[in-house]
Formats: C-alpha cells, structure tokens, sequence
C-alpha cells in the first residue's frame, strides 16, 4: 500500500480499461498484468475507488453468463476425451489412460 505522500499508479482513465477488460473475463491477475502493478494493488484500488471498484463489478456481471458457458462448453469437451481415451483404454490394455477418475 502507498505510505502517505507516496503518488499512486492509479489513473481515473483505468476505471474504463479495467471495465472492458472484466467484460472479456479478467481476473484481479489479469488486470494486474495489464496495468503492470501486483495483484494486491488491484485490491487496494477496488478496495479505495468506488467507481473502480464499480466498473469491475459491473464489467463482471456483464461476463459471467458468457464465461460460465465458456467454460462449460470446455468442460463438456475435457469430458467427451476422457471417455474416448477411457474407452480406448479398455479395447487395448497396454495403453494408458489420458485421464484419471
């Protein structure tokens, strides 16, 4: 965290950026590589500035139904290969299962 006097990396133009950014998805990580500050920071900042703050939340909600069935589709897709490869497992014993469980 800044120590009184010390200026702040934060600039009023973010709060679009970060908004954008959260409607693709991004992660407190994610921005924090964008902004090239720590993750921390990103808390502090979200933490510090409502309307920071408020244009992640929302770019958030925005996203979530699109990156819910994202990783639902990909889900699906981990899960149809596993029981291809479980299913060649069982036809030729000597290989070895890509997945376990």
């Amino acid at each position: 965290m800044a120590t009184p006097g010390q200026p702040t990396s934060y600039k009023p133009e973010y709060i679009e950026l970060a908004h954008n950014y959260c409607l693709l998805g991004a992660t407190n990580e994610v921005l924090a590589g964008f902004f090239g500050v720590t993750r921390r920071t990103i808390q502090n900042w979200i933490a510090t500035h409502p309307d920071f703050a408020n244009a992640v939340y929302r770019g958030r909600a925005a996203a979530a139904p699109a990156v819910s069935a994202t990783r639902s589709r990909s889900l699906r897709s981990i899960r149809a290969r596993c029981a291809r490869s479980r299913t060649r497992w069982l036809t030729r014993p000597t290989a070895r299962p890509a997945c376990s469980g």
